[in-house]
């Protein structure tokens, strides 16, 4: 297995970390979300019948469907499988992942009733991600960074969205 980065032994590349990161951010295309650039990946398209390699900027012919993207193994690739006992010219973990913004509040009022104020009810209101901005993941499982994966460079989930949460609280 061959990664760019995460732990494993890391790719080869005709490029320079520097200009590999130039490559990396966050590219959205009709064809999903991209964290590595489109322009430098190969991707492979069917409709059932036939299949063709496709622009992952453009708009799929209709009745296509993704089937592989690739990282490596085709003419102009800026990545290449290390030969066997090899470890690549790249360094290990150089590529930090998208940021993480994550804001989250919560609100709380109190209600003392009965004698001398010794029983409470608390009326909570919580709420995480509150303005449900979209946190991509990118972790080793995700095969993103992995030059043999068939979804190399795209990514395919992302942490939760906005949580709210009400909750109440007796105490005597």
């Amino acid at each position: 297995m061959a990664t760019l980065s995460l732990g494993a032994p890391p790719a080869t590349s005709s490029l320079t970390p520097g200009e590999i990161k130039k490559l990396i951010g966050i590219f959205r295309t009709p064809n999903g979300v991209f964290y590595i650039d489109p322009k430098v990946l190969q991707a492979t398209a069917t409709n059932g019948i036939t299949s063709q390699v496709v622009d992952l900027r453009q708009t799929l012919p209709a009745g296509f469907r993704i089937t592989s993207i690739k990282g490596a193994g085709f003419p102009g690739a800026i990545f290449s499988q290390n030969p066997p006992g090899s470890t690549g010219n790249l360094p290990l973990n150089f590529i930090n992942g998208p940021i993480y913004f994550n804001w989250n509040a919560g609100f709380f009022r109190n209600f003392k009733f009965g004698e001398g104020g010794k029983r409470q009810l608390q009326l909570r209101a919580e709420a995480f991600n509150v303005l449900n901005h979209s946190n991509f993941f990118i972790g080793e499982s995700s095969g993103i960074f992995n030059i043999n994966s068939t979804t190399f460079g795209r990514i395919n989930s992302s942490y939760a969205g906005r949580i709210v949460q009400f909750g109440a609280r007796f105490d005597f």
